[in-house]
Formats: structure tokens, sequence, C-alpha cells
């Protein structure tokens, strides 16, 4: 077994994980596109006054760019009963007395149409949208708009049903079909439509290239996208990269961005992370690439003059409360307030990964409950240490 670094050592190799990080951002700073998503611009048809109004009825209602965190609660909270799942008004408010923004919320497809008793997954597909579920979701939207928060809904599927992690499941294109895309988000679309609480929806989660060719993908997107607009909804659409080395923006679109839409408002986004998620911080380990990543999405997003987003990014907790030491987590808060600092110069909009009251702290959780539980009795209360970096880059006013 090979002896452990010792701290010298591991002062120095932070000192040329600096000195890479700061040669990255040595050129002049970039800027975000300037409205491609229609992001100053109001939609038509507006609510008159009421609770679904919001601001200026844009996407960026005065802002530069928009922060905050994904809260991750309905999924993790599976099958329970409606009840359990989500976060309380207390969860919220304490997420908008921290900064938070915006708020991604990931939506199982499953709950929205779950897997009958049979295990018959076309019956499922064929079945009803749960407008049960749909009142879950619309309450954690009306929560957060209450705390001043808006919502980014999301469909979190990999581009299958039910999930891509179930034996058993199909995906899109052989066993999902884009009429199965179609219908799912006409139901979210169509609850959501007009309702300035949530500022973007976004249509497909994680599809991995391995499993959902380029090709294909490219028409599953642009039904949702369809669907989307058919009920009338005009919020913003954030079209996801595909995972894999492969699946980067710059390879899978060289041409520029495809989905079509008649209001020319849509963005990209992309997930980053620690490698491999949950490792402790070793300066040795290339940790620059995380940043070498976001470099090349910032720099094509700029080329094709659109608006893109961090959809999610996440790194190891550490110290007081977190699962790692406190030196592995000021190892990774380096690493990334270097990321964060890359977002700034490019304008991206970034949601942290995640928020959550129902899990004991995880290794990801950034925002989470000194008792956890489905529902917790405190909710959301406790910051831990990748918040120092987060709260550095909040929400920025546009000049």
């Amino acid at each position: 077994m090979a002896a452990p670094r010792r701290p010298r050592h591991a002062a120095a190799t932070l000192a040329v994980l600096t000195a890479l990080v700061t040669a990255l951002l040595a050129p002049a700073p970039a800027v975000a596109a300037t409205d491609p998503s229609g992001g100053n611009t109001p939609a038509t048809g507006r609510p008159a006054s009421g609770v679904e109004r919001w601001g200026d009825g844009s996407y960026l209602n005065g802002f530069s760019y928009l922060r905050g965190v994904n809260v991750y609660s309905l999924v993790f909270g599976g099958d329970r009963p409606a009840h359990q799942v989500g976060e309380s008004q207390a969860s919220w408010d304490y997420l908008a007395s921290r900064g938070v923004k915006v708020a991604r919320l990931p939506v199982s497809w499953v709950r929205l149409q779950p897997v009958p008793a049979s295990g018959n997954l076309r019956a499922g597909l064929d079945g009803p949208v749960s407008q049960a579920y749909l009142d879950v979701v619309e309450e954690q939207v009306r929560r957060a708009a209450r705390a001043g928060i808006r919502t980014v809904v999301g469909l979190h599927n990999a581009c299958s049903y039910p999930n891509i992690q179930a034996p058993g499941s199909v995906v899109c294109g052989d066993g999902v079909t884009r009429a199965d895309v179609a219908k799912v988000w006409t139901a979210l679309a169509g609850r959501f439509a007009g309702d300035e609480r949530v500022v973007a929806f976004d249509l497909l989660n994680e599809t991995h290239i391995d499993v959902v060719p380029v090709a294909r993908y490219r028409l599953f997107t642009q039904a949702a996208a369809d669907a989307v607009r058919a009920t009338g909804a005009q919020q913003t659409l954030w079209v996801q990269r595909l995972l894999g080395e492969r699946g980067r923006l710059d390879v899978i679109a060289p041409d520029g961005p495809w989905v079509a839409d008649p209001l020319g408002k849509v963005m990209y986004s992309q997930h980053f992370y620690s490698s491999p998620i949950g490792a402790v911080f070793d300066p040795l380990a290339g940790n620059h690439a995380v940043l070498m990543d976001v470099d090349r999405f910032g720099t094509w997003c700029r080329r094709w003059n659109v608006r893109c987003a961090a959809g999610e990014v996440g790194w190891p907790s550490g110290g007081p409360g977190g699962v790692q030491s406190a030196a592995s987590a000021r190892g990774w808060n380096l690493v990334f307030e270097q990321f964060y600092r890359l977002a700034d110069q490019y304008g991206l909009d970034v949601t942290y990964f995640a928020a959550s009251s129902s899990q004991t702290t995880g290794t990801l959780l950034a925002y989470v409950a000194s008792r956890p539980g489905y529902p917790s009795p405190t909710g959301l209360d406790t910051a831990l240490s990748q918040t120092e970096v987060i709260e550095r880059h909040l929400s920025r006013r546009a000049r």
C-alpha cells in the first residue's frame, strides 16, 4: 500500500492546479448570447394579473443570468404517497434566503404514467397522464413561487420508460415512440402553459449516445418541442447534449443548434460533475478536465449565439456535516470556483445538483435537512461546503 501523500505535496500540487485553471481564464471574458432564447422578451397573451404572472414576463426578468439548484425531492420520493414527497414551504423559503432564484424541478415520467400491475410497459405508456401527480408538481411550483423562486420543470427519464436503470426498460426509438414523448409533454406543458412561475421546460434528461443515436435523439427532442408549442406554452425550452464523450455539443452538433422553434426560445444544456463522482479530492487526478469541458461548451454556445445552461453541476461536500474531509472539500471547491467563474464569463445559467430534505446527506447534496425524512419535519435548513462557491455566484442583475 502506498504511503499517503504529505500535506506539503498536496499544497504544491494545488498550486499547480491553480496555475492551470488561471491559464484557462486568461482570454478576455466571453458574454452570453444577446437574446437567443427570448430571454428578455415577454410572452404574448400574458395573464392580466394573478399568481401565474411574474415580473416582466420574460425568461431573465431583469437578470443577466440565472442561478439556483436542482430540487430533487420528487424523484427521491419514488412512489410514496403525494403528501410524503416534495419540499415544504419552509424548505423553499430557506432556499430563497440563501439567494436561490431558480430551481430545476426533475419529474419522473413513471410517476406521470405509472406502470400497471401487469408490468406491461406499453399499457403504461398508452394510459392517461396522472392529473393527481401533476397536482403534486404544481404544488411545488406554487410553493417555490411564493418564496420568490421560479422553476424549470424537467422530464427525468433518459429518453426511457419507466427509467433507464430499471430492467426491461424501453427507450426512445425502441419501445418509446415520438407520440409517447409528445403525449407526456402535452400534459406537462398544458398544465403550465401561461404560467410564468415556470420559466422553462427541460425536455429530455441525460440520454446516452450509446442507447439513443444522435439522429434519433434529434427527432425526439424536436417531437417534445413541437408538443410543448402545440399547447400554446411559450416558456423557453432547454435541450440537453447526449451523455458520453461523443455526445458533446461540438461533436453532435458541429453545424449548430438543431431544434426548430417558431418562437426562437431554445437553449442548450449540459451537466458537469467531478470525476469519478464521489471521489476524494486528489490534486494529481486531472480535475481540470471539467474546466476544459465547460470551456468547450461555452465556446460552442458563443459560436452559435445561443443561450446555454449548466443544468446540473455537482461535487462532494466535506467538513462539518459533509461526506468527506474539510481538506478534500477545499480542493473540490477550488476547482469548482473556477468552474463558476467560467460560467460567469460565458453568462451560463447554472442549477447546482442538488437540494433535498428527504435524504440523509448524499455525496453531492449542498442543501439538506437536519432531520431528513418523507416528509422531513424540519425541511431544508442546512448548507454544506459547496455553498461557499454556489453563493458567491448567484443570479446577476443586468446592468
